[in-house]
């Protein structure tokens, strides 16, 4: 699955000079281990997991953060107890329509 990576989409845009030829739409190989309503997580590479609302990437973490992806699909219930990861995560779903725009690809 094609995945819209929001991270490398603000590193580009800052001009960060390490990620200005990393493409933002990757790969998704790894096995969807979690998913609840729009909310799912993938396992990338060997300790990294993916966070995706439906294909945009949102997040990477070291580890399963089930947690978020459930505060997340119940709008935000229980955010106290990660209001920094949710906060960045609402961020990045909120850009996701601009940068999906600008880099002709389609969220679904």
């Amino acid at each position: 699955m094609k995945a819209l990576y929001i991270a490398t989409c603000h590193l580009r845009e800052s001009n960060y000079a390490r990620f200005h030829d990393h493409n933002p739409i990757v790969e998704i190989t790894g096995k969807c281990l979690y998913r609840n309503g729009e909310y799912s997580i993938y396992k990338h590479l060997n300790r990294a997991y993916y966070l995706l609302w439906k294909n945009v990437i949102i997040g990477e973490y070291v580890g399963i953060n089930k947690e978020l992806a459930d505060i997340l699909a119940n709008n935000g219930e229980g955010k106290e107890k990660q209001k920094l990861n949710y906060t960045l995560a609402t961020e990045d779903i909120s850009d996701a329509e601009k940068y999906a725009k600008f880099y002709n690809f389609t969220i679904s």
